[in-house]
């Protein structure tokens, strides 16, 4: 292991640093210092010590069998590409204070399933998330403002996604590849709800649910037959939703097995 003179920049990790796939960062370390890690096929679990501010560019980048990554809530910074093709990396939980998921960050982490962004954050930067295709949901911060080109491009099995108030804007391609983005959920009393519709690529408007406005779905027994819990919508394409279970639109309803039905019977 090599560090800086002062000792408070860890400059690289050498695979015999790695023990039963973990590695231990001295105390006093505050950077680690770009791809510092990168390609430690061994390098299985890591926990940053407390006093690390900064994390370079691509410091973990193609970690293939890191599973668990703890961080401390000092970090404020972390680089572009910092963890790109983690491929075995499965949940990550961002310290608080970070206001940026840079370029990269977590570009095909294929594993991926559960990130939680603190509050703080405003950008989600380019391809920040792009090919995580084991990610199904993700929440978005109620301070963000900005998702940038291609920052969920690919993932393929992101299915759910609600969009806070205060979105300013959002790529073309932000979502672009996502073929299983089903719905996308904005609160109906938001009074930017027009400005944040106009946000959205076009591909993405015919999958917009208002938050304050779920119809409830019934299905008797027979599952021939499905009638409205609340008052029935004028709009014949209306999105309708059993509690608690993903929403299908126009005639593609599921049950409670989510197996799908065809050309359901919808009785208004």
């Amino acid at each position: 292991m090599r560090l800086s003179d002062d000792g408070k920049t860890l400059l690289k990790v050498d695979e015999s640093d790695i023990i039963a796939g973990s590695c231990q960062i001295p105390a006093g370390v505050t950077t680690i210092e770009s791809c510092a890690f990168a390609e430690c096929a061994n390098l299985q679990t890591i926990t940053i010590s407390e006093g690390v501010t900064t994390i370079g560019r691509g410091a973990f980048a193609k970690c293939s069998n890191l599973q668990k990554i703890a961080l401390p809530d000092g970090i404020r910074s972390i680089g572009t590409f910092a963890f790109m093709e983690c491929s075995s990396l499965e949940t990550i939980i961002l310290p608080a204070g970070m206001t940026t998921i840079d370029s990269m960050m977590f570009c095909s982490c294929s594993s991926l399933q559960r990130v939680t962004l603190p509050a703080e954050v405003t950008t989600i930067g380019i391809g920040a998330f792009a090919g995580c295709r084991s990610l199904e949901t993700i929440t978005l911060p109620a301070g963000l403002k900005t998702i940038d080109t291609a920052a969920f491009r690919n993932c393929t099995n992101l299915q759910s996604l609600m969009i806070p108030a205060g979105v300013e804007s959002i790529d073309d391609s932000a979502f672009e590849g996502c073929k299983k983005l089903t719905w996308i959920t904005i609160d109906s009393d938001d009074p930017k709800l027009g400005q944040i519709v106009a946000l959205l690529p076009k591909g993405l408007i015919n999958k917009i649910i208002l938050k304050n406005s779920y119809t409830e779905v019934i299905w008797p027994q027979d599952l021939q037959l499905a009638s409205t819990h609340s008052s029935p919508p004028s709009d014949k394409n209306y999105s309708f939703f059993q509690v608690d279970r993903q929403y299908a639109s126009g005639a593609m309803v599921e049950n409670e097995e989510k197996q799908e039905i065809e050309k359901p019977v919808i009785k208004y």
